[in-house]
């Protein structure tokens, strides 16, 4: 995936005003009952929250027309306490709005295999402002081996 043409494809979206980007973090436990997370896991794991959050929004298109919400992700290992979690741009839905949107990555997060139960800090969800900064505070640690570009939940976006 070129990130000159992902960075210019949210520039060109936030800069828009007709569809609205949101910044979104998960956090999620290091290990279940039967799995450890790592790199491939926590991409597995945000496919499925991608997955079922597509259906709940689009319903019969997602089944035709295999259609998804469009993102942009990071998988990252914190330097603190070396924990993975993920930085998510996701798209809005045009015929939504951003309480719906919570409650419903809510609702994926927590079918995930890796979720939290007590739910406080592990679902952050932003309005993105500054689309630069943001490209690059997601882009931190992408000379270290802490980060990886997350290509299987990255889709491009639908630019109106």
């Amino acid at each position: 995936m070129n990130l000159r043409k992902i960075y210019e494809q949210i520039r060109q979206i936030h800069q828009s005003q007709t569809s609205e980007l949101l910044f979104v973090t998960l956090h999620y436990k290091q290990s279940s009952f039967y799995n450890i997370l790592n790199f491939d896991t926590i991409k597995d794991t945000l496919n499925t929250i991608l997955t079922k959050l597509s259906k709940l929004y689009f319903k019969n298109a997602f089944k035709r027309y295999n259609k998804r919400i469009s993102s942009y992700a990071v998988a990252e290992r914190s330097k603190k306490n070396r924990c993975l979690h993920n930085h998510i741009i996701i798209q809005l839905p045009i015929h939504s709005n951003i309480q719906e949107f919570i409650k419903y990555i809510t609702k994926s997060y927590l079918k995930s295999e890796f979720a939290h139960d007590n739910l406080y800090k592990k679902i952050e969800v932003k309005r993105v402002y500054n689309a630069e900064q943001l490209i690059e505070y997601m882009h931190k640690n992408l000379q270290d081996a802490d980060a990886e570009i997350d290509d299987k939940n990255s889709t491009y976006f639908n630019i109106v």
